[in-house]
Formats: C-alpha cells, sequence, structure tokens
C-alpha cells in the first residue's frame, strides 16, 4: 500500500510539472526540474525534449486559434498571428478540457496590449485587428449558441404581437471598420486590402443552423438594441416610440419603417415566436 500510494504521489507530481511546463509556453521551469522529471536521450538533452512537447502543443492551439479567427490570421500574416497567440496564451493558458472558447478573451487581450498603448495617436490598423478579432470570435460563438431551431421563429403574423422578442441567437455589433466585407472576401479565397474607416452596424442571426450577416440602418440597429433590452411588461410598440424620440421622426413614420423591415427581418428569424 505505501508502494502504490508513493508511487501515485510521483505521479501526480509528474503531470504537475508536465502541465505547468505546457502551460507556460516556454523556458521558464527551472533545469534541475527539467532533469529531475525528463531523462535526456542520446542525442537530445532534457530541456530539449521537453521543448519539443511544449512545441507540438503550441502547434495544436495555434491551429485551434487560427481556425477561429481566419481573417484575423490573414489580415496580420501567419507570422504576426503566431506572435500574438503566443503571448495571449502566456497570459491566459488554456485550462479547459476543450479548446472550443481558446479564443474567447482574444480581441480584448489584443485591446489590453496594443503596440500603441503608450502613444497619444492610436494606429488604425490596431483598431482594425481588434474589431476583426471580436466580430470572428462573435460570430465562432453563435455556431455553439442555445438556439430555438426546435421551437420555430416567428412569422408575418407574429410581427405586431407586443410581446415579440429577438430570438436567443441574434448578435447585434458596432465596428469601426466594414469587418464582414473582409471577412467574406477572405472567406472568398480573396486577398482584401485594409478597409478604410466606416462605421458599420450588423445583425449575426442564426436560423435553422446557417448563419446570416445582415448590415443594418443606424435606426434599424437602435430599435433593435432596444426590443433586446424590453423587460416583459414592455411592447415592441415603446421601442418603436423611443426610437422616433431618438431619431427625431414622428411615430407614424417609424411604425411604417417597421412594417417594411417586418418581411426581411421574418424570414431571416430575427424573432422568437411570442410566448
Amino acid at each position: 500500500m505505501m508502494d502504490t500510494a508513493i508511487a501515485e504521489m510521483e505521479l501526480e507530481q509528474l503531470q504537475r510539472f508536465m502541465q505547468t511546463a505546457l502551460l507556460q509556453q516556454g523556458p521558464d521551469i527551472g533545469a534541475d526540474q527539467v532533469q529531475q522529471h525528463i531523462a535526456p536521450s542520446n542525442n537530445l538533452t532534457a530541456e530539449q525534449r521537453l521543448a519539443i512537447y511544449q512545441r507540438g502543443n503550441f502547434i495544436r492551439l495555434l491551429q485551434c486559434m487560427q481556425g477561429q479567427f481566419k481573417a484575423l490570421n490573414h489580415a496580420l500574416g501567419p507570422a504576426l498571428f503566431a506572435d500574438f497567440v503566443r503571448e495571449y496564451l502566456r497570459e491566459a493558458p488554456s485550462r479547459s478540457p476543450t479548446l472550443a472558447k481558446l479564443g474567447h478573451d482574444f480581441a480584448n487581450f489584443l485591446q489590453r496590449n496594443r503596440p500603441d498603448a503608450e502613444s497619444d495617436e492610436k494606429e488604425i490598423w490596431v483598431d482594425f485587428m481588434i474589431d476583426l478579432a471580436d466580430f470572428e470570435w462573435t460570430l465562432y460563438g453563435l455556431f455553439d449558441a442555445p438556439g430555438i431551431e426546435e421551437e420555430g421563429y416567428a412569422d408575418i403574423g407574429d410581427m405586431d404581437d407586443p410581446r415579440l422578442r429577438l430570438q436567443p441567437c441574434v448578435r447585434l455589433c458596432r465596428y469601426r471598420f466594414p469587418v464582414n466585407e473582409y471577412y467574406r472576401q477572405v472567406a472568398n479565397g480573396e486577398d482584401p486590402a485594409f478597409p478604410s474607416t466606416r462605421e458599420v452596424c450588423l445583425a449575426l442571426v442564426r436560423k435553422d443552423y446557417r448563419i446570416g450577416i445582415f448590415t443594418l440602418l443606424p435606426a434599424q440597429y437602435y430599435f433593435l438594441q432596444r426590443v433586446s433590452r424590453l423587460s416583459s411588461g414592455q411592447s415592441v410598440g415603446e421601442a418603436l416610440i423611443d426610437t422616433a424620440r431618438v431619431f427625431e421622426r414622428d411615430v407614424d413614420s417609424v411604425k411604417k419603417f417597421w412594417r417594411a423591415w417586418q418581411g426581411s427581418w421574418g424570414d431571416a428569424g430575427f424573432f422568437g415566436k411570442p410566448g
């Protein structure tokens, strides 16, 4: 029993050492620890053998990040993208049994560690990279988000129901650049130039397990944001009134716009059936 307990303790220590060595993504483990747990070979030192595992683990994580941020990888170039990923993993190493959420904080990481952080004048390309990372992660997250494919979507007859609400697989986003256009071009195998600054409002919608990307007018974006914040006792009519007030339009004209929007938004699956 004593021998078994000692063996289990030694195995646990070895597992903790390997986990730490892989998560650190660099040569920060003391040489004495490496030599204690890893034996050299005829051709490689203990440190060199450990480095093989570290490189292999990083390559696997990098490939995952490249899959989650395809357009950003294209925009930065593989080498610079890999450098950012390496630093990201040092700051926030993966500790989850799944890699599905590996890139969840990447856009925030880029913002926190932007290379022009100390400069009074910010670089436009950095802003674009941050927006693109946020867009791609938002899009990626929709694939596995809880949806209403089984319950169904609101149809045109439901659109004037005051209980109407956005369905859960809708994301409303505003960016400083047309990141959706850049993403589409990369997905089509093109090599687009960095876009100029141009604010865009977007709705990302998953319907029947397919995702649509829709460009919104500022008033549409505001209205949908207002609908998303309605409490259980409020109606879509209140969102229309508020939109008319903010954009200095009469309520009747905004209601006409709403009736024009209903068809395309209903077909796209923006709304769930009123409950």
